[in-house]
């Protein structure tokens, strides 16, 4: 699947090899992962919102191209030497057209949205709730749920529909607005809408001091 994805937001494949027996898949380098960013907390606003609307715009490219990802997490995010974040690791990412393995359950579990641990009405917008609780963890600094059984924390997303808190410390009204929209069940934004306010965040961030 990663030979069909060209952009720029996208982790660049080269080809395959064969060491020591082992089959390698071959990748452009990149320096860091978003996680490492992550424990360098907090990071600036222009980091901030040059990281988001780039892994946003992986996304949409993704969704553009019917495919989901599946596994958003800041471990599959790269970071190469100019500062561009990557979107990596597309094992678990399937094509639109196969709804039986759309459904299946599987992914990183804070991650995952309520409707794929229901396995019910899975669309691309399991992304968006992805995307979501990075935002969370990079607002943050903390990894989200961080402590609890998962088991219990699967049945609390997938049943009750439990949802991180907002950041009290997330002063960004525009901000606040687009994490409820990438988590509300019924309504969730799409990718170009998530990118559309991400103009709203970064006006409004380049209107605060640091």
């Amino acid at each position: 699947m990663l030979r069909r994805l060209e952009h720029v937001n996208i982790v660049k494949f080269f080809g395959l090899a064969v060491l020591h027996g082992e089959s390698a898949i071959i990748l452009e380098y990149c320096e860091a992962t978003l996680r490492s960013v992550i424990s360098d907390y907090p990071i600036g606003k222009v980091t901030f919102v040059t990281h988001m609307t780039s892994i946003a715009s992986g996304i949409q490219y993704l969704h553009r191209n019917k495919t989901l990802h599946r596994d958003l997490k800041p471990e599959n995010v790269l970071i190469d030497s100019n500062g561009t974040a990557k979107l990596c690791d597309f094992g678990l990412a399937r094509d639109f057209v196969n709804k039986s393995t759309m459904m299946t359950v599987i992914g990183t579990r804070p991650y995952m949205a309520p409707e794929l641990i229901r396995q019910s009405n899975c669309s691309e917008k399991i992304d968006v709730w992805s995307f979501g609780i990075i935002i969370w963890e990079i607002i943050t600094g903390r990894r989200p749920y961080e402590g609890i059984d998962m088991g219990v924390l699967m049945y609390a997303i997938g049943k009750k529909k439990a949802q991180l808190p907002i950041p009290t410390s997330c002063e960004v009204e525009s901000l606040i607005i687009l994490l409820t929209r990438c988590w509300i069940d019924n309504d969730r934004a799409s990718m170009d809408t998530v990118i559309s306010m991400l103009l709203n965040v970064t006006d409004e961030l380049s209107q605060m001091r640091e």
